[in-house]
């Protein structure tokens, strides 16, 4: 059976060097700078591949006691990598909101990694809520969870599970990808002792939540 991730590299690869055949031939200037464009777009997706390929060579469960963990607000960091995803959901005319708890929520992560799966769970919401559409943003102190609805489709009850494997995508799935960016949310949760859960919420969308196993307030820490 055919490597994944070898399936991916190759396609991506072979998608450049077609493109580059394309814009060779391309009739007239403003035909080969189309095709110039499509293959700003592969080549984007392709240093995103290799990205998350890096990423997930770090994730070894077996590492899960070496992480440099350091205690930060759940809220903050949220609101950190949502911010760099702004611009995006203003582009699709998608409102983004986020609903800040009372007090800070604080738990023992590594920053990096934590930082790259919630920016994988607004990935996934920017690619799959349609144009004008939602996404919320919301927090539970007990257990520390972070909770990400959006108004997509969604996926079926039969895939919330499969969802977070590697290179699997949604039957309902938009677009090009590579089905390894809630692989990533998953592993990343299970590195630092949660999980990562994905189900519908009825009229509130669709759901992707972390929930971290320790619960305690900050000054019972």
């Amino acid at each position: 059976t055919a490597d994944p991730k070898e399936n991916q590299i190759s396609s991506y690869f072979l998608d450049t060097t077609l493109g580059l055949a394309r814009a060779a031939a391309a009739p007239d200037l403003e035909s080969a700078r189309q095709v110039l464009r499509e293959l700003e777009q592969s080549t984007q997706r392709t240093a995103r591949l290799s990205q998350q390929l890096l990423m997930l060579g770090r994730l070894d469960p077996q590492s899960s006691q070496g992480l440099d963990r350091t205690e930060v607000d759940l809220v903050d960091l949220t609101r950190d990598v949502g911010s760099t995803f702004a611009e995006s959901f203003l582009d699709k005319g998608i409102s983004f909101e986020l609903r800040e708890p009372a007090g800070p929520i604080l738990v023992d992560v590594q920053q990096e990694l934590m930082a790259e799966a919630i920016g994988n769970i607004f990935d996934n919401a920017l690619r799959h809520t349609p144009d004008g559409g939602r996404v919320v943003i919301e927090f539970e102190s007990t257990p520390a969870t972070l909770r990400v609805f959006d108004s997509g489709r969604g996926v079926g009850q039969d895939e919330y599970d499969t969802i977070f494997e590697r290179f699997v995508r949604g039957r309902g799935a938009i677009g090009v990808g590579s089905g390894l960016g809630l692989a990533i949310v998953g592993d990343v949760a299970a590195l630092h002792g949660a999980r990562a859960l994905a189900r519908s919420a009825g009229e509130r969308g669709f759901c992707i939540e972390i929930v971290f196993g320790d619960s305690r307030p900050p000054q019972q820490r």
